[in-house]
Parts: structure tokens; C-alpha cells; sequence
């Protein structure tokens, strides 16, 4: 599961700072202490090559062709040399203790992952659901339109019922503005004959 970095050494980069959230819970957050059996100075090879990984820029190909190539390009007079950095790194990495602890957290982030996968799943479910819902009322509400327009409408006009009445006292309403001046014409046939 975990690469070595002589076999690869672009994808050793890759993992290194895909993993940022793991190697800080095993290195950074003091949360399982796996440095306390290495000498002080191994330690201190051990965060100085972790923080040569997780900065390292790979779209840079100046970087990485001395990584690829000859790694002295890295060396300053200062510092320590990037090969015992990167050699104590990558001998901690592989201890069956780091590798225990790496694969417990990486399982809980996997876990993680999963959770939000399956969360989007089911908001995408529920819209999908909810676009179905919203296109059958459709269908159903203009099928229900079409059915009620060929239905031949027959107005209730009984004398005592207030349907009735209410129906006469609209239809009046209607044919009293749809005559000329609003007059009905009844008025105009009395008018003519006088």
C-alpha cells in the first residue's frame, strides 16, 4: 500500500501529499507518538523529510528532475543531506508500526469518504425523485385540463337557488356590457318604437 521511494519516486510525491491529513495525525498531532524510540536527530530527518515531500512542487520540472535524477541538486551547505533525509523518511514510513497506524487512519478517512458519497447519492436520489414527482402532477393536472375542456359546461339556473340566482345576476352582468353603451336591448327596441 505504501509506495517505496526508490521503486517510484513522482508517485512517492503523489502519496505523500495526497495523504497530508494522515501524516499529520501520525507525525504532527502528537496523537500516536511514533517517533519516540529513533534518536533525536533521526526524528528530526524524519519531520525534515516529510515536509520536503509535502512541499515539493511537482509541476515545477526543474524539481522534478532532480528528484528523478540526481537529488544532490537539493543539498545546501547548511542543511543536511536531502539523501539521509529521504533515506530515514522512507525507513520510518515502512516500520510495521507506522504502516498499522497509516492503514488505521487511512480506513477512517475512507469511511469518511464513503459517508459523503453516499450523502450526495441521496440528494441526488431525493432531486431525482422530486423532478419525477413534479412531472407526473404535470402530466396528471393537464390530462385532468384536457378531459375537463371537451366537458360540455351546463350552468344551474333553478328560480329559488342561490347557484341559480348568481348565475342570472352574472350572465345579465355579461350581456348588459356587451350591448353598445351598456344599454340593454330592451331599451333600445322600447326606444325605437316610440
Amino acid at each position: 500500500m505504501i509506495p517505496k521511494f526508490n521503486d517510484d519516486r513522482i508517485n512517492f510525491v503523489r502519496f505523500i501529499q495526497e495523504n497530508k491529513d494522515i501524516f499529520y495525525e501520525l507525525l504532527e498531532s502528537g496523537k500516536y507518538n511514533l517517533t519516540r524510540d529513533t534518536s533525536e536527530v533521526k526524528t528530526k530527518h524524519i519531520y525534515e523529510g516529510y515536509h520536503f515531500f509535502k512541499n515539493f512542487s511537482l509541476d515545477d520540472d526543474a524539481n522534478v528532475y532532480a528528484l528523478t535524477d540526481d537529488l544532490d541538486d537539493f543539498n545546501t551547505e547548511d542543511e543536511t543531506d536531502v539523501q539521509t533525509i529521504i533515506t530515514e523518511f522512507d525507513k520510518w514510513l515502512h516500520r510495521d508500526k507506522v504502516k498499522q497506524k497509516f492503514e488505521k487512519e487511512y480506513s477512517i478517512k475512507l469511511e469518511k469518504e464513503q459517508k459523503k458519497i453516499k450523502n450526495i447519492s441521496r440528494s441526488i436520489l431525493n432531486q431525482i425523485d422530486e423532478i419525477g414527482v413534479k412531472k407526473r402532477t404535470m402530466k396528471r393536472t393537464s390530462h385532468i385540463k384536457d378531459e375537463l375542456s371537451l366537458i360540455d359546461y351546463v350552468p344551474e339556473d333553478r328560480k329559488n337557488s342561490v347557484k341559480g340566482k348568481t348565475y342570472r345576476r352574472v350572465r345579465d352582468e355579461f350581456n348588459k356590457k356587451k350591448n353598445i353603451g351598456g344599454k340593454t336591448n330592451k331599451y333600445r327596441k322600447n326606444r325605437r318604437l316610440k
